[in-house]
């Protein structure tokens, strides 16, 4: 049954709109409706009516006196009475006592089983004191009233219809005649059996316990039981007697005092009887709703049931494509906290997409600021799916149903709820006070969780702009037909559909992701490296001795869309594995002995998996890799156990020098020592006071930069670690192939419009690095760095107006001058013609070994590799670190290459590349890696960078 509360009227609870509450339309009320079917039986035809009618006096009497016991019942503020609402039609009872005999006694039956007094839930002592009074009142409105002073004797549990019959002749009224069709009663009104059934009814409903407060949305089937309980009368709980008679029972359901749903009248059995009702609240407005379900017996008793207040939310209807702001609206009862869901949560529904493999539903939430749960339900308020992932960007509820293309349209709805709660179970685990890889809990910065605000997206592919997080997209290009150079198609917040390249957006992916992977030793988060992204499949665990056993706790980006296993492999034997879960998974691993892999697989519902590994070296300091790692400090051995797992032939060399890492950034921090391009970076990297130092932008970074690219710990991975590679010349190692790589869309490359004289630059580098026993691949990356890719800088060509045909490829000797444009270039090309001491016009001997002067690109080429190999890789520092930052000098720090904090880092990713395009990174490479004094416990981040490393 589906009702519409909004439309429906109010129903008085007595005279005739009370006759359609009970649903007993069949009652002996007038000679009309004399033969119609009735709880009671049928009424023989053609029997006369037995005299005995009340005056008008009485008649108001009669409906006063049950008006004042019905208003004992306390008036609701949900739509209850107030004190001056009539209850009664009167015009229609008023006329019926005065010309129907029956009518009083039917009046009492009524009023015995009307709501209002069904819910002061009377024992049979205090029903018989009710009705006694009820009719004593009456009866002195009479003529000649006789003295009547007690009522006729109550058995407990007697049959109320009995009792009533045996007051009614009591006090000199008639029997209704459908009491004496039913068999109950005579005319004399004695029991017509001794064994005259009567019934105590017990009520329960499962799916909304009594008394409680109930969040409900849809269409829900309630689903309840009576049970019919002992009598001293009736000892054996039968529901008919030797006659044949048989009690009658039927339930209603009423909301808000509105008949809901009522069931037709059914035999009572001595076996429990179900009882079910069908509500649909799609048309109901939002609000509370005051439940109650009534059963009503043949014999005059019945039973009330309050089932609390059913909370309809505010639901709002979403199409494909929708990208909606929203926030957790705040709340304005307790009823969702007492019933388990928050109360700040939000209500959307929405409708699948058809596809092949089903019906897919598909909501995405971004940027909630807190980790949030959501949940999905179908029309019946089955829980289909959830999400209860603590990340703070994205969740992701999916949920995939099989095509039943039977059920219309409309009733395919599906609603999501969204709020701050705690799943049970496997999700328990996962909530906003779950242990996070810092260790810390996460706090929401003391704002109330309606106060939060997200962006919810109708889709299964959502973006950002970006750049802008804030700007979300949904995308509605198939995943199948889109990659990194396509347009994709996009709807905004506006509801704009436009295409924009896939290389414009931040794209979010959720098949087969994870969004949570910590890993505990007792009450302490294992610090794996790098943090977790889920982007990143691959991190590296050093556990220090005594750290016992690890607790994994995962959860999936899709929510329970997705199925977790985790497995691991060891060089020694462990228990029986795999374990899987949906959603989430929090479980202890067994206390790992020996090198091991933790596998983490992540599958989706559509068939879409992805594969994590976690590589896990536990301390033994005696044997194996474990002693190279004892080398370095505990921070550094995680990150460098996963680099000796990606790349085996990797040699690491702990460099330890005995100077204080703060004293050491410090010392960088000193007027143009560490320079940043100012008009690449954010502002927030740039001192705000400082001059530029050459060029148009070169200003002097902040200490946090500083730190950052001073901290070795900040590039410990296959990008950046060759910033720390040892710089000799390894012919195996060191190819025209190679060299080409690194030139490869640079000014230097064959080919190039900015070569025309295409002069074999690869080869030039590689006889350079030879003859200066230097890497050439170094040699190339760092003309790109100083000349500019495209050969902006002047002395690249030769151009330098003064200095035509002058060539600096690696800048020697080109300090900064801010008093004379171009200063910087000009002291360049003055080394390159006269060395050190350009004044003098004059090439000293032991400036002869480097080609001075360089009138050629090979002179200048050779010339400046031999300068660089006898003035740096010659004296120690032998790496792209150690010529940036000089830790070996006599006086440190005052032999330092490049003022360009980013020097070391550039160049090693450029190096890098050139090996990977060249298949040579996986040679036997030697990597040399600084190690200082009280360094912090985490290396430093970058302003505004939510990332260690620059990706």
């Amino acid at each position: 049954m589906r009702l519409n509360l909004r439309s429906k009227p109010v129903l008085e609870i007595f005279g005739l709109s009370f006759l359609l509450l009970l649903g007993i339309a069949a009652v002996l009320l007038c000679s009309q409706i004399a033969d119609q079917a009735s709880l009671y039986g049928t009424v023989p035809a053609g029997q006369s009516q037995l005299q005995g009618q009340l005056s008008a006096e009485a008649a108001e009497t009669t409906l006063q006196k049950a008006e004042n016991l019905l208003r004992t019942q306390t008036a609701s503020s949900e739509g209850g009475l107030l004190p001056e609402t009539p209850i009664f039609s009167e015009t229609a009872w008023l006329s019926l006592l005065q010309t129907d005999t029956d009518a009083l006694g039917i009046f009492l039956q009524r009023l015995a089983t009307s709501p209002l007094y069904l819910r002061q839930q009377k024992d049979d002592s205090a029903f018989a004191k009710d009705f006694w009074n009820v009719l004593l009142s009456v009866r002195l409105q009479l003529p000649a009233p006789a003295v009547v002073t007690q009522p006729p004797a109550f058995t407990n549990g007697q049959n109320r219809i009995v009792w009533l019959a045996q007051a009614l002749k009591h006090a000199g009224f008639t029997i209704p005649r459908e009491w004496l069709a039913s068999g109950l009663v005579d005319s004399e009104a004695q029991a017509g059996d001794s064994t005259a059934p009567s019934a105590l009814l017990g009520l329960t409903f499962d799916s909304l316990p009594a008394g409680t407060e109930t969040l409900v949305f849809g269409r829900r089937q309630l689903h309840g039981k009576i049970q019919q309980t002992a009598t001293e009368t009736n000892p054996t709980n039968a529901a008919s007697n030797s006659a044949g008679n048989s009690l009658r029972h039927r339930t209603f359901l009423q909301v808000r005092n509105r008949v809901a749903a009522a069931t037709a009248a059914t035999e009572l059995t001595d076996e429990a009887t179900g009882v079910d009702f069908s509500i649909d609240t799609r048309n109901w407005s939002p609000g509370l709703y005051e439940t109650e379900v009534f059963v009503i017996a043949s014999d005059g008793r019945g039973h009330y049931l309050s089932l609390g207040r059913l909370e309809v939310p505010e639901i709002e209807s979403i199409a494909y494509g929708t990208v909606k702001e929203m926030s957790l609206a705040q709340p304005e009862n307790d009823i969702a906290a007492q019933s388990g869901q928050n109360s700040a949560g939000r209500f959307v529904e929405f409708y699948p997409l058809e596809t092949e493999q089903g019906w897919i539903y598909e909501l995405t939430v971004a940027n909630p600021g807190i980790p949030i749960a959501t949940e999905l339900f179908n029309l019946d308020g089955e829980r289909i799916a959830y999400c209860d992932n603590p990340d703070t960007r994205w969740e992701g509820l999916r949920a995939l149903i099989q095509s039943e293309p039977d059920i219309p349209t409309q009733d395919r709805v599906a609603y999501a709820w969204i709020g701050e709660k705690t799943l049970a179970g496997e999700a328990a685990a996962l909530t906003s006070g779950q242990i996070s890889q810092s260790g810390q809990n996460n706090f929401f910065g003391g704002l109330p969780a309606w106060a939060t605000g997200f962006t919810i997206v109708q889709s299964g592919r959502a973006a950002t702009l970006r750049g802008n997080p804030d700007e979300v997209f949904a995308i509605l290009t198939p995943a199948k037909e889109s990659n990194a150079k396509t347009e994709l198609t996009v709807q905004d917040k506006t509801g704009n559909q436009q295409k924009l390249p896939a290389a414009n957006l931040d794209i979010v992916e959720f098949p087969g992701r994870l969004t949570l992977l910590a890993l505990s030793t007792g009450r302490e988060a294992a610090s794996y490296f790098p943090e977790f992204d889920p982007e990143t499949t691959e991190f590296g665990l050093y556990l220090p001795a005594g750290s016992g056993p690890l607790t994994l706790h995962l959860a999936a980006r899709e929510g329970s869309f997705a199925r977790l296993q985790a497995d691991i492999k060891s060089t020694a034997p462990v228990p029986a594995s795999p374990i899987t879960a949906d959603a989430g998974l929090t479980v202890t691993l067994p206390e790992l002995v020996a090198e091991s892999t933790l596998e983490i697989l992540v599958n989706n519902g559509l068939g879409e998996a992805r594969t994590y590994q976690v590589h896990i070296i536990p301390s033994r300091p005696e044997e194996g890799y474990h002693r190279l790692l004892e080398a370095f400090p505990p921070s550094y051995r995680s990150p460098l156990y996963l680099l000796h797992k990606q790349q085996p032939n990797y040699n690491f060399v702990a460099d330890q020098f005995e100077i204080p890492f703060a004293e050491f950034v410090a010392a960088q921090d000193y007027r143009d020592r560490s320079l940043i391009e100012a008009d690449a970076v954010p502002s927030s990297w740039v001192k705000p006071d400082s001059p530029v130092y050459d060029g148009r932008s070169w200003k002097a970074a902040v200490p946090e930069v500083i730190a950052h690219f001073a901290d070795p710990r900040n590039f410990l991975n296959e990008r950046d670690i060759f910033q720390f590679e040892l710089l000799r010349f390894q012919p195996q190692a060191h190819t025209r192939e190679g060299v080409a790589a690194v030139l490869d869309n640079s000014f230097m490359a064959a080919g190039s419009e900015l070569n025309p004289e295409n002069l074999e630059y690869d080869r030039l580098l590689v006889e350079a690095g030879e003859t200066a026993n230097i890497n050439p691949l170094f040699l190339a990356s760092r003309i790109i760095q100083e000349m500019g890719r495209n050969g902006e800088s002047p002395l690249a060509f030769g151009r330098l107006p003064g200095y035509e045909g002058v060539y600096n490829f690696y800048n020697i000797g080109s300090t900064p001058n801010p008093s004379v444009p171009n200063g910087a270039q000009i002291n360049g090309a003055r080394y390159a013609l006269f060395g050190r001491n350009p004044d003098e016009q004059l090439i000293t001997p032991d400036e002869e070994v480097y080609l001075l002067p360089w009138l050629s690109p090979a002179k200048a080429i050779t010339g400046g590799a031999i300068w660089i190999s006898e003035r740096y890789v010659g004296i120690g520092q032998d790496t792209l670190y150690l010529q940036k930052f000089d830790l070996v000098s006599t006086e440190l720090y005052s032999h330092q290459y490049a003022q360009n904090i980013q020097m070391a880092w550039a160049e090693g990713r450029r190096t890098q590349s050139s090996y990977r395009n060249a298949g040579l990174i996986e040679q036997a490479f030697t990597f040399r890696i600084p190690v200082f004094l009280e360094m912090p416990a985490k290396p430093a981040l970058l302003p505004d960078t939510p990332s260690r490393i620059i990706r």
